[in-house]
Order: structure tokens, then sequence, then C-alpha cells
């Protein structure tokens, strides 16, 4: 059965069944959307931050800096 065949199998069932598979759909989406979202956080982890963490005062750094 190819894709079309089962889009058209879906449409001709009661609306019930039909907000059954719209949820079903949901849930595996939001699987893979928080998959992504662990493993991209898990990655950064290991990763030196963009902006170096800077010790002292606004004012001591700034003088740092010149």
């Amino acid at each position: 059965m190819n894709l079309y065949e089962k889009i058209e199998e879906i449409r001709s069932k009661p609306e019930h069944i039909r907000m059954r598979y719209v949820w079903a759909m949901v849930a595996i989406s939001m699987v893979f959307v928080i998959a992504i979202w662990f493993f991209s956080l898990a990655s950064n982890q290991n990763t030196e931050p963009l902006i170096p963490k800077e010790t002292g005062t606004p004012q001591q750094n700034a003088n740092n800096n010149q």
C-alpha cells in the first residue's frame, strides 16, 4: 500500500478515528523534536562557551582590556 492509498483510507474513516491518527502523529513528531533537542544540549555540554567567563568587577575587566 502506498502513501496516497493510506491517506485515502484514513480520510474515509470516522472523525474520531482520524483524530487518533492526528494525535499519534503529533506524539511521534514530538518524540523526534525532544530527541534532537536533547542530543543538541548534550553536544553543547562538551564545547567551550563562545563568550569566555570574566572574573572580577566590570571596572577591572575594562582596565585589563586596555
